[in-house]
């Protein structure tokens, strides 16, 4: 096996915190291209005609596009110190990218980064855009830049490979190299097509090795947990929210403040007497590599506590999210004999926690399931459906999140597709999913139909996104609505 390393690196969504292609279709770009992204994405065309097709509708200066992502778009902070970690190891580091040059280059100018790149160029004629394919592969008419045929030269060279990436074009190298980090679609994907992976989120050095210790980058103490994040964020959105959980006696006082200062009703956080806190601390590394160890405090336990009522028994939704499932089959049981409403939300916890006749019984009592793609995959294997709008045979709403592009909300009379609301820049995407839920809730809770609901949803969380932690860049009603406008009438 070869022992050289070299690491290839998408630009768009993985360099920058956002993807810079899909946030100057939005801004400048008829809605039409989200129906040409929707074909790309289900395969049914290849990357180069979905970009051809999606940046001839743009009628724009190329002085316009560049201001605009000077404004928008940002590195991924630790990216820098990663390509300076590579430098000092010799390890090859390009870039292969499926975006335009023009942008490519002027941010890569921008941040002092000189690095070997590959992508589309663009050229402006008479305020339309034409794109030209150098790094396209001769034998394949699907992606603009051939991804697959540097890694295919470096191996010739002698190099090992690790990709880095988190998109739909991104697959290819993913099937090829010799390690994968991969977060967001890319990450999806790989657990589609069964490719080993490490997710990642931030470039960052390396973990200590067994018995060793490092220095630090920087920590960050964050407010967080989904009830948390949920409860709080719908709270100052003017819902009347109740959070019932079991913490430790340990629970930070100035989280419980804050819950309480925004309207949060805490007479179901019951604190267990010699518990601790559930906590989570998690550390990455410039590879992608994470380690994540948590404390799930008294909630490992959940089986044996008591049902929390007034959380139930005074409240007209319940939302059940992260948790053990034999415990939320007796809350689901008293609230369906209250003839109270019931969402699911099992996030991540769907792929380790249930068991496919644990998720049926759970299901058979809601009316709104939430997940994201991943998740979604889970429950049609679970319920034996091989589409989304089969879900809807066990229960009649459910809301699939994409990120970046937006959300579907699924009915028994049909699909209501819900754009993304766009945020100023993109700090951390941590506890969007979370904030796009309590939009949600706003809305159910002000008697919106499906459709404003999940616009709601996706204005509450493109203010989150906004900065790093989950709960320091909540908007108030107000400020939603006045995003969501653009999208629909308030």
């Amino acid at each position: 096996m070869p022992s050289k390393l070299a690491v290839l690196t998408d630009f768009d969504g993985t360099i920058t915190r956002t993807d810079v292609a899909e946030a100057i279709l939005e801004e400048f770009a008829p809605a039409s291209w989200w129906d040409i992204e929707e074909l790309h994405r289900a395969r049914k065309i290849g990357t180069r005609e979905s970009m051809a097709r999606q940046f001839a509708l743009l009628h724009a200066k190329q002085a316009d596009l560049i201001r605009f992502v000077d404004d928008h778009v940002e590195m991924d902070d630790t990216f820098r110190d990663f390509a300076a970690f590579c430098q000092r190891r010799r390890i090859p580091l390009e870039i292969v990218s499926e975006g335009l040059d023009f942008y490519v280059r002027h941010l890569m100018r921008r941040w002092e980064l000189r690095l070997p790149l590959r992508t589309n160029h663009a050229v402006f004629e008479e305020g339309s855009v034409r794109i030209e394919y150098p790094w396209a592969d001769a034998t394949c008419t699907l992606c603009g830049t051939c991804k697959l045929l540097r890694l295919f030269q470096l191996r010739t060279e002698g190099y090992r490979i690790a990709y880095v990436g988190d998109g739909h074009s991104d697959l290819c190298p993913a099937l090829e190299a010799d390690h994968v980090f991969a977060k967001a679609e890319l990450a999806q994907l790989c657990d589609q097509e069964e490719i080993a992976y490490t997710s990642f989120d931030r470039f960052l050095r390396r973990l200590p090795r067994p018995n060793t210790s490092i220095e630090i980058l920087g920590r960050r103490r964050s407010f967080g947990g989904t009830a948390g994040n949920l409860s709080r964020a719908a709270a100052c959105l003017g819902v009347k929210t109740s959070l019932a959980s079991f913490v430790g006696e340990d629970f930070p006082s100035d989280y419980r403040k804050a819950l309480r200062k925004d309207g949060v009703d805490l007479t179901d956080l019951r604190p267990i007497r010699g518990a601790t806190t559930p906590t989570a601390w998690i550390f990455s590394d410039s590879a992608g590599n994470q380690m994540a160890i948590i404390d799930q405090g008294p909630m490992k336990e959940g089986v044996r506590l008591p049902i929390l009522r007034h959380s139930v028994v005074d409240v007209e939704l319940v939302h059940l999210g992260t948790g053990r499932p034999q415990y939320y089959m007796r809350i689901a049981r008293l609230a369906a004999e209250l003839d109270r409403t019931i969402a699911f939300d099992p996030s991540q916890e769907i792929h380790y926690v249930y068991t496919p006749r644990l998720f049926r019984a759970l299901l058979r009592h809601t009316a709104y399931f939430f997940g994201n793609e991943a998740e979604i995959i889970q429950a049609k294997r679970f319920l034996r459906v091989t589409s989304t709008d089969g879900l809807v045979r066990f229960t009649p709403v459910v809301i699939v999140t994409l990120g970046s592009r937006g959300s579907v909300v699924h009915t028994r009379d049909g699909k209501i597709r819900i754009p993304r609301v766009p945020p100023t820049r993109v700090a951390d995407v941590t506890g969007a999913g979370d904030a796009y839920r309590a939009g949600f809730y706003a809305g159910l809770s002000r008697g919106f139909d499906l459709r404003h609901c999940g616009i709601l949803g996706s204005s509450v969380a493109s203010f989150v996104v906004e900065a790093q932690g989950t709960q320091t860049h909540l908007p108030t009603w107000t400020q939603a609505v006045q995003r969501a406008r653009k999208y629909a009438p308030f």
